[in-house]
């Protein structure tokens, strides 16, 4: 059985990423408080280090991610791990996480 350090929520909202010499957007079709599968059909390759804004619903600005790794790639979907963040960010994406856990608070 796989293990994940973080509890993953199924979702659908754009993303966009940039760095190592691309630009790319797609829809994050999963989400945990450290990191995220996103859908897109950029040629992301496992290893990048990119530069991550999160559109979350209801929210006036996206999220920002200075600094995710690809931890894994398929022909249309890849892996992101958040490494740095601004604290308020973070502070928005597990409070937005929360919801998704229990959608009736």
């Amino acid at each position: 059985m796989e293990q994940r350090k973080f509890p993953r929520f199924s979702t659908q909202f754009p993303i966009t990423f940039s760095g190592d010499g691309l630009e790319g957007e797609g829809s994050v079709c999963n989400l945990s408080t450290g990191g995220c599968a996103v859908e897109s059909p950029a040629s992301v390759q496992k290893g990048n280090y990119l530069r991550v804004r999160v559109y979350l619903p209801d929210q006036a600005f996206p999220l920002k991610v200075e600094l995710a790794a690809v931890r894994w790639t398929t022909a249309r979907q890849f892996g992101l791990e958040f490494i740095t963040m601004p604290s308020e960010d973070q502070e928005r994406l597990r409070r937005y996480v929360m919801t998704l856990q229990d959608p009736n608070p």
